[in-house]
């Protein structure tokens, strides 16, 4: 994780970083990155990984879970007045903001990373399926 945080850091122009350094930390932490039961978890030793559209959803209710929290003591801890982002968010209705999810990360005890990496993978995955859809479309392919 440091390696990672230093590449971040690093202050010199794109086009003189390794310009595949961070692809590639960020592709062997989605690697270790294993939807299991429910869970997803950190794993140095599995190479599959099955991360759907609603990946982050799963991934909040479950470290919600996990950290022993409400929906009503993390809207409460936020700053929120209802519960009811809190559920929106764990059914794939709504994304939190990034601000919150550094603190949805600090709150549920997750790393940085791991929640970025999460986000990043479900970001990808529905801009996949949306732009499958509009591609395929019969509009698109010319068909009748």
């Amino acid at each position: 994780m440091d390696e990672l945080k230093n590449i971040q850091n690093d202050t010199r122009p794109v086009n003189e970083k390794s310009n595949n350094q961070l692809s590639e930390k960020l592709n062997e932490q989605a690697i270790n990155l294993q939807y299991n039961s429910g869970e997803f978890m950190t794993n140095g030793n599995v190479g599959a990984e099955r991360l759907t559209e609603n990946s982050l959803a799963v991934f909040l209710k479950d470290k919600r879970i996990v950290a022993g929290l409400s929906q009503k003591d993390v809207a409460l801890k936020l700053g929120y007045s209802t519960s009811q982002f809190i559920s929106n968010w764990e059914r794939g209705i709504s994304q939190p903001p990034l601000a919150t999810l550094r603190k949805i990360a600090e709150l549920y005890k997750v790393s940085a990373d791991e929640m970025f990496i999460v986000l990043l993978k479900s970001t990808i995955s529905q801009v996949e399926i949306d732009l499958k859809k509009k591609f395929y479309t019969k509009e698109a392919t010319g068909s009748n």
